[in-house]
């Protein structure tokens, strides 16, 4: 006799119940286990990055002083990289012997990469480009400028401690 059979052929009753809940309850476990791993597949993909940049972004900083932005205003395809043009803001002026260098908009060029390490919330999608803007980078593209890698933030201070380097003012 095989396993289930009670010698006439058909199964007992209760036992094809029971055969068919087991396996439909390991259809559903499996059903369950793949589901909740699509979905944490899906939020890593989506915590991975923020979304691709646009120009007239304006983003909230990780790591910088508060009331800090970074407003998108070109982006470039260089050599392949995508290289993502803006204006810092809402960062404390450099103060010098003799004059004061504010830091904020600007022209500040960095990898993509940079960029997505440093923001943190897009604040708004619809600042306009300005035209301090405008004069940095056409200085920078006729300059065959570089472009930064790391994060903002450490741009700005990368910045402040260039003009501070000469410059010590007593604190």
């Amino acid at each position: 006799m095989r396993a289930g059979e009670n010698g006439l052929g058909a199964q007992a009753d209760g036992e094809q119940d029971d055969e068919a809940a087991l396996q439909t309850g390991g259809d559903m476990k499996r059903m369950i286990l793949g589901a909740a791993l699509a979905l944490m597949a899906g939020a890593a993909v989506a915590q991975e990055a923020p979304a691709p940049f646009a120009v007239g972004q304006v983003w909230t900083l990780k790591g910088a002083p508060e009331g800090s932005r970074f407003t998108v205003m070109q982006i470039d395809i260089i050599a392949g990289e995508t290289v993502v043009h803006g204006s810092p803001s809402g960062f404390p002026p450099v103060v010098l012997k003799d004059s004061v260098v504010l830091v904020n908009g600007g022209h500040m060029p960095f990898s993509e990469d940079a960029v997505r390490r440093s923001v943190d919330a897009l604040e708004r999608p619809d600042a306009p480009v300005t035209a301090a803007f405008r004069n940095g980078y056409d200085q920078w593209k006729s300059a065959n400028g570089g472009v930064f890698s790391i994060t903002i933030p450490e741009a700005v201070a990368y910045v402040k401690d260039t003009f501070l380097a000469g410059q010590r003012v007593d604190q």
